[in-house]
C-alpha cells in the first residue's frame, strides 16, 4: 500500500508533465507585453524630411529640427498627444493598435500666419489642410518614432503643398 505522500508526489509529477506537454512550465514567466504608454510628459524632436510646394504662409524647410514637450494621455485605444507649444505643432488623438498608432486632424492649424489660406465654407472652395501622424512605440512603451505629414490643397488649382516630419519622442 502506497503512502499518502507517495500518491501526492506521483500526482504532482503527472500535473507537471501535463503542463510541460501544454507548453507551460512550473516557473512563472514575465508577461510578454509591456504596459501601454502611461499618461505623462514626453520630449519630442521633429525634423522636416521632405517638402513640396510653397504657400503664402511660411513653412519649415527640409532639415529644420524642432523640439517641444507634450502631454500624452490614454483613453482605452486612443492616445492623445497634446502639445505644450501650440504654434508650429499639431495635437492629435490617435487610435492605437498594440504599439502602433495613427491619427488624422483637419481642425488645428500649426502656422502662425495662415490668414492667406482663404477657405469659403459655403462653396467648399479654397485651401484645405490635413495633418496625419503614424508611428510605433518601443517594446517597453518608453519612446516612439513616427511620421507626420502636413498636406495643404487648393481646390481652385488642385495644387498640393506637403511637409513630412520624422518624430522621435521619449517619456520624461
Amino acid at each position: 500500500m502506497k503512502s499518502a505522500r507517495s500518491r501526492i508526489g506521483q500526482r504532482s509529477a503527472a500535473v507537471a508533465a501535463a503542463l510541460l506537454l501544454l507548453g507551460c512550465s512550473e516557473t512563472p514567466t514575465e508577461p510578454s507585453a509591456a504596459t501601454p504608454p502611461q499618461p505623462g510628459r514626453w520630449s519630442l524632436t521633429s525634423q522636416v524630411t521632405a517638402a513640396s510646394g510653397s504657400l503664402c504662409a511660411p513653412l519649415p524647410d527640409v532639415g529644420r529640427v524642432g523640439q517641444t514637450t507634450f502631454q500624452l494621455q490614454r483613453f482605452g485605444d486612443v492616445v492623445a498627444f497634446s502639445m505644450d507649444d501650440r504654434v508650429g505643432w499639431v495635437s492629435y488623438s490617435a487610435l492605437a493598435n498594440g504599439p502602433s498608432f495613427a491619427a488624422t486632424s483637419t481642425r488645428s492649424m500649426p502656422l502662425q500666419d495662415s490668414q492667406c489660406l482663404a477657405y469659403d465654407a459655403i462653396n467648399d472652395e479654397g485651401w484645405t489642410w490635413r495633418f496625419s501622424l503614424s508611428g510605433t512605440f518601443s517594446d517597453d512603451f518608453s519612446r516612439f518614432s513616427a511620421t507626420e505629414v502636413w498636406t495643404f490643397t487648393d481646390s481652385y488649382t488642385g495644387e498640393s503643398v506637403t511637409r513630412a516630419f520624422s518624430w522621435s519622442a521619449t517619456r520624461l
